[in-house]
């Protein structure tokens, strides 16, 4: 350190010199560091994660977040104990890593957050990192050959072959374009498909493998299928199974599905139906076959279910089908007598009822209950009657209730009081007429009976429970 004289001098060649000092100066810089400071940083990831954990299909990734200190951040390093890579990150309170490369599988990610003090505050992000799947599976025909087409002389078909794939092979599907039809094989890695109904002339089979990530690889047969039967006038035959088995049926829901069966002496290869209200399309299956959903108007819908051989011969099949819309309209009820109100008060022990009640298509029944635990079904249904309730001392709430077919229903509540006749007036008489020996008397019916304090008080808290049930309030 200080100064340092460098003399240079030149030569020539009979020894003449000529010389230059340079001085030097050197100053040792010395950095301090604040030992008195211990506190770490504190960092935390904001994308693509807040947690410690994530699954990546890519092979890379950006990461993001803050980090805070009490003296200040200086810098933010990262490193990835897979792939033995590291380095520092854009930026110190608010930071930034892009490309972060991945190995196949788990990837810890340290993150850290340095002082000038050289404290260090970490987290560990832990990526696994899946590849994604981009591979077709590669299907191949094994019978009834190895190429692209093939001609028989019968109704149907059996295909069968091998898919394989990178992952796994989920499914193996075919199709034929010339009749509808469509299936699942049996098995995937070594697939069959059986019995695929054949149109008369070319039949494009398409048969396709999926993997689990959708991935799909094809192949394409054209079957050429020569019956030697062109002069067919055989017409198939198909029935109705579900919902019914005839012409007609009514039903207040919609869509409508619908099964059943068909024949044919060659072979069915397709089922259509048809609605006269708007709507068609193709059945699923053949000779067992099922729709569905047929969407129905109101009113009137001719639905029309035909099935078709090879030579294009037809049977059809005729439901008519009465759609009415679902009724949400409650009744009507009413209370004629003894009031037509909501309350009454009553001196005898039993009590008849009677009313109306209507409904836009029909009441199906009435029925009652009350408090005291009865319950029953009313006489009638337009012009109602209940005989002989039974009420306890105090209040008795009766609730009647109309139902439609529908299960709507409405209802009316009465609350009844009964209390029975009090004591008849003594006569005291006067000093000509009064019989001192006269006793009062109770005027009651035979069924009436004076109940205790706590009965009562147990059958009013029957009572309310009975209200709340009933969503009445008290």
């Amino acid at each position: 350190s200080g100064s340092n004289p460098i003399i240079i001098t030149a030569y020539d060649a009979t020894g003449n010199t000529g010389s230059v000092t340079l001085n030097v100066t050197r100053n040792i810089l010395t950095t301090l560091i604040d030992t008195t400071d211990t506190a770490k940083p504190v960092i935390t990831l904001g994308s693509p994660t807040t947690g410690t954990s994530y699954t990546a299909n890519q092979a890379s990734i950006n990461l993001s977040g803050t980090a805070t200190d009490n003296i200040g951040i200086s810098k933010v390093t990262w490193s990835n104990s897979s792939s033995g890579k590291s380095g520092t990150a854009t930026g110190t309170n608010t930071w930034s890593v892009g490309n972060v490369s991945l190995e196949t599988g788990i990837n810890p990610i340290t993150l850290t957050a340095h002082d000038n003090a050289g404290n260090m505050g970490s987290i560990t992000l832990t990526v696994t990192y899946e590849a994604l799947d981009t591979e077709k599976p590669v299907v191949a025909l094994v019978s009834p050959t190895t190429g692209t087409s093939y001609t028989v002389n019968q109704a149907s078909v059996n295909l069968s072959g091998t898919a394989k794939d990178n992952i796994g092979v989920s499914k193996v599907v075919w199709s034929n374009s010339a009749t509808g039809g469509s299936g699942t094989a049996t098995g995937t890695a070594n697939w069959s498909t059986g019995n695929i109904i054949l149109a008369q002339g070319t039949n494009p089979i398409l048969v396709n493998a999926y993997d689990t990530a959708e991935n799909v690889g094809s192949y394409t047969i054209n079957v050429t299928y020569n019956s030697g039967t062109s002069n067919d006038a055989v017409n198939p035959s198909i029935s109705l199974s579900m919902p019914v088995t005839g012409t007609a049926y009514s039903t207040s829901s919609t869509p409508l599905t619908l099964s059943g069966k068909a024949s044919d002496n060659v072979g069915v290869v397709k089922v259509t139906w048809v609605n006269s209200r708007g709507g068609s399309g193709n059945a699923s299956g053949t000779s067992d076959w099922s729709i569905g959903t047929i969407d129905l108007k109101e009113g009137n819908n001719i639905i029309s279910i035909t099935a078709q051989d090879a030579m294009g011969n037809i049977a059809s099949h005729t439901l008519a089908v009465t759609y009415t819309l679902p009724d949400t309209i409650k009744p009507v009820i009413s209370l004629v007598s003894p009031t037509t109100g909501t309350t009454f008060d009553a001196t005898v022990s039993r009590m008849n009822l009677a009313g109306t009640a209507t409904d836009n298509i029909g009441v199906s029944r009435v029925t009652w209950t009350s408090t005291t635990g009865g319950f029953g079904t009313a006489n009638g249904t337009t012009n109602w009657s209940i005989d002989g309730i039974e009420l306890q001392l105090g209040l008795n709430t009766i609730i009647v209730t109309a139902f439609d077919a529908a299960d709507n229903k409405s209802i009316h509540s009465l609350t009844v009081n009964y209390e029975p006749p009090k004591l008849t007036g003594v006569d005291e008489g006067s000093p000509d007429t009064g019989d001192p020996s006269d006793t009062p008397t109770i005027e009651k019916s035979k069924t009436d009976s004076v109940q205790p304090k706590e009965e009562q008080k147990t059958k009013a808290r029957s009572r309310n429970r009975f209200l709340r049930l009933f969503g009445i309030g008290l």
